[in-house]
């Protein structure tokens, strides 16, 4: 009889610890704490007080998942306050699916243990339940998983009609039903947490980090993709990759990836698709076991964009080699004609205010801009005091500046895009005043 006992006992204990895990694997604390901060700030119109209650009850208290929310998606007190105040409705229809984060154990763990099937080397992550402002469903850093759960728990029935315009994608992707595809989210992002980290290289290895997640999460979880970019490009591969292999070597994405930017496809995040689309020719036609395929797939070096051009060419997913793509991209690509009132590399330029113009080549894309430090950093940048934009001919750029006498200015141009999508090499205005 006290063998049975001590045999209950431990049985008992072993489900504890069981229970104890799982409550550790995955968080949702900060969901308790944004609703109590929900709840003091809607209380009252004191922006002081509403400022001071949001910081003492949310992100104060912040889990280590929602601090890399804040941190990843650039998520300030300021928007949280604001969306609070713009979107009543909206927050009022939410309140109840968010406790729903406290039941998707089972649902996550279930996804996960398909995954382990498929990738047996999966390592153990984090999950957290977060609030995000709206800029994610789920992401993935290091060893976490974090859902933002005021977007991922959204369903038909949540009312949207706030978010003018589909703003943040709310309305279309409530339509979608996210609530009923958090384990299938889950499996995608924890193929993030196993893939080497992705550095911020071209649209071709952006686009190949998340298709092949999505094509491993379908793999392993046995359903297809909800995604809309998905359905949209089978039906329309041809004029996908037609625009894509112009604009693959690109160090920004636009609505290829993570963006609801207008396009000429009508749909976001077509890069998925192509991505999704060079993993599956590559796992179709591997001979062998499938689970090595999907281990390949997992562990290509994504912060190398040169390994993966070398993977696309193994696969031969396009008909030219990367390296002929490669060269037609570079002799395409927009340049700098020339930059008044001052050249390039001058040792004796003006000082004071000076309308800067610059010259491109040919038509830009006017929506496509970026300014970034050059090597001597923040010390030495040239700083725009005002942004003019393009002209009519959409080929020159103006802006001002204001420079100190004797000293040495710099920026690097990025972005800058013509009308067929192709990026301008950075181009470094490095000059000196006397």
């Amino acid at each position: 009889m006290k063998i049975k006992t001590l045999l209950l006992a431990l049985i008992s204990l072993c489900v504890s610890c069981k229970s104890e895990k799982n409550e550790k694997f995955i968080s949702t604390t900060d969901i308790d704490n944004y609703w109590k901060a929900y709840d003091k700030i809607t209380a009252t119109t004191d922006s002081v007080l509403q400022r001071k209650y949001l910081e003492e009850e949310f992100i104060s208290k912040a889990s280590l998942g929602q601090k890399t929310m804040f941190r990843v998606r650039n998520c300030t007190p300021e928007e949280y306050l604001e969306n609070i105040k713009k979107y009543p409705n909206y927050w009022n229809s939410i309140r109840e699916n968010t406790f729903k984060s406290k039941t998707l154990a089972p649902e996550i763990n279930a996804g996960l243990e398909k995954l382990k099937l498929s990738y047996p080397d999966l390592k153990d992550a984090k999950v957290y339940f977060t609030i995000g402002a709206f800029k994610t469903g789920g992401t993935a850093v290091d060893s976490l998983v974090v859902f933002g759960t005021e977007k991922q728990l959204l369903d038909p029935t949540i009312n949207t009609s706030e978010f003018i315009n589909n703003a943040f994608g709310m309305t279309s992707f409530s339509k979608t039903d996210p609530i009923k595809n958090v384990g299938f989210t889950a499996v995608h992002e924890f193929v993030h947490t196993q893939q080497k980290s992705f550095m911020g290289g071209n649209l071709l290895s952006a686009s190949m980090y998340e298709g092949v997640a999505e094509f491993v999460a379908e793999k392993s979880y046995g359903e297809l993709s909800k995604e809309a970019c998905m359905t949209y490009g089978k039906n329309n591969k041809d004029k996908i990759l037609e625009v894509f292999k112009r604009e693959m070597f690109n160090t920004s994405y636009s609505y290829w990836l993570w963006s609801s930017m207008p396009n000429q496809f009508n749909h976001r995040d077509l890069g998925y698709f192509v991505g999704h689309s060079i993993a599956e020719k590559f796992y179709s036609e591997f001979q062998g076991d499938k689970n090595l395929a999907i281990k390949k797939l997992i562990e290509l070096d994504y912060s190398s964009d040169e390994a993966i051009m070398k993977f696309v060419d193994e696969v031969k997913f396009f008909e030219e080699p990367m390296h002929k793509l490669k060269q037609t991209y570079e002799e395409s690509r927009p340049t700098i004609a020339s930059i008044e009132p001052f050249k390039n590399l001058s040792k004796d330029a003006d000082s004071g205010k000076q309308l800067v113009k610059i010259q491109f080549s040919e038509e830009m894309d006017v929506r496509f801009r970026g300014f970034e430090y050059g090597p001597l950093g923040a010390d030495n940048v040239l700083f725009i005091s005002k942004f003019i934009g393009f002209e009519e001919d959409k080929k020159t750029l103006s802006f001002e500046v204001e420079l100190e006498p004797n000293k040495r200015f710099q920026v690097l141009l990025t972005k800058f895009r013509n009308k067929s999508g192709v990026e301008i090499a950075p181009y470094l205005i490095d000059i000196t005043t006397k």
